[in-house]
């Protein structure tokens, strides 16, 4: 079933004290909720049920989030629910009030900064609040702008490689040619020493002989060595995250410079095969960039075009002119033997991918660029 929008989350930092308050508002609000805003409460207890059924078959029972309206204040201007039980004041430094709860503390000034920027997009996002049953709060936008591909045009080619890492490639074309606007590589964290380093740990804490390839200020006991090894577990999902999100704010960077300069946006994505990523330390990661460059496509209203699908993959080795098969004349670089050009197999799997997409949805826009490699052979390598 196709998603019918896009989303964003943003993860709000709170004090204990302030989990402690959401936690008794979602039991008040549970148990005697408001008659404006009873929807939001058959809607958990509905998702209450479903997840209780499942946890019958697979899984422990986890109480499902709760979801509530959310307003926001700009300046002098309300927007949202104005009956919403969650304010987000954007006026100043920026601000969250929950005023049943007593609950009110600032919130940082990148989110303020992001949360300003995306009530002004056009069309507006919905907004929600949710809490958790830890009393964690996640304030989601909700959108999904229909997506237009007319000239001029921004091709931006995502190719995915489970050694390399991400190559993103983009390009304007207008009537008038193409022009580079970027060409990056970007590489996931090597966890390889912190992965060692971790088992060792690991092992020290299960046996107490774990071999610890380091001069400690302190006696490691296998109850520090745990402590230890749990931190480095979650220093790793930590940089992995990070780099999802690196690869997502510069896409978006991308995307909404285009929109704003009156650009349509497609976006030719040669993702990994799944199965070529099984069992390897990377296959969460890149996987989980593919489904938010997904959801970002949806939730910014752009052209979105996947190969890999049964098969049918981007191969960075076929030349980008007239598709023969390269010779490699070094690693990862190849040369056609018709055309006489050069290109590295990363690059040119991005602009293959570019140019594939634009030969079925807009033929004299390939052309332009094929024209444009011609005569820039160097932005292949």
């Amino acid at each position: 079933m196709e998603k019918k929008f896009g989303y964003r989350v943003w993860k709000i930092s709170a004090s204990k004290e302030v989990r402690t308050k959401l936690l008794g508002f979602r039991c008040s609000f549970l148990n005697e909720p408001k008659d404006n805003l009873k929807k939001y409460w058959q809607a958990w207890q509905k998702a209450f049920e479903e997840a209780r059924e499942k946890s019958k078959k697979r899984t422990r029972f986890k109480s499902p989030p709760l979801f509530l309206p959310v307003r926001f204040q700009l300046g002098g201007v309300v927007r949202g629910n104005h009956n919403a039980p969650v304010v987000i004041d954007l006026r100043s430094q920026g601000e969250l009030r929950i005023s049943r709860a007593g609950i009110r503390f600032p919130l940082k000034p990148s989110l303020t900064r992001a949360l300003r920027e995306e009530n002004s997009l056009t069309p507006r996002p919905e907004f929600i609040a949710q809490i958790t049953s830890q009393g964690r709060l996640r304030i989601i936008a909700f959108r999904r702008p229909r997506a237009e591909l007319r000239l001029p045009i921004r091709v931006i080619g995502v190719d995915i490689n489970s050694r390399h890492g991400i190559t993103v490639v983009s390009l304007d074309i207008e009537a008038t040619g193409a022009r580079l606007v970027s060409r990056l590589r970007l590489k996931p964290p090597n966890h390889g020493w912190r992965k060692r380093l971790t088992s060792e740990l690991q092992r020290h804490a299960d046996t107490g002989r774990g071999e610890v390839p380091l001069a400690l200020p302190f006696v490691l006991t296998t109850e520090r060595a745990g402590r230890l090894a749990r931190k480095m577990r979650h220093r790793e999902k930590g940089l992995n995250a990070a780099f999802v999100q690196h690869v997502l704010a510069l896409l978006r960077r991308l995307i909404r410079e285009a929109v704003g300069r009156g650009y349509s946006v497609l976006v030719a994505m040669d993702p990994i095969n799944p199965e070529t990523l099984r069992g390897t330390g990377l296959q969460g990661t890149l996987l989980r960039v593919v489904r938010r460059v997904e959801n970002l496509a949806l939730y910014e209203g752009v052209a979105l075009a996947l190969f890999g699908r049964n098969g049918n993959g981007v191969s960075g080795k076929l030349c980008p002119l007239c598709g023969g098969k390269g010779v490699e004349v070094a690693p990862r670089r190849y040369q056609c033997p018709h055309c006489h050009i050069e290109w590295n197999r990363d690059y040119n799997a991005s602009f293959r991918a570019i140019l594939l997409v634009l030969q079925k949805r807009a033929p004299e826009s390939a052309e332009a660029l094929r024209r444009w490699l011609q005569e820039h052979p160097r932005a292949l390598l």
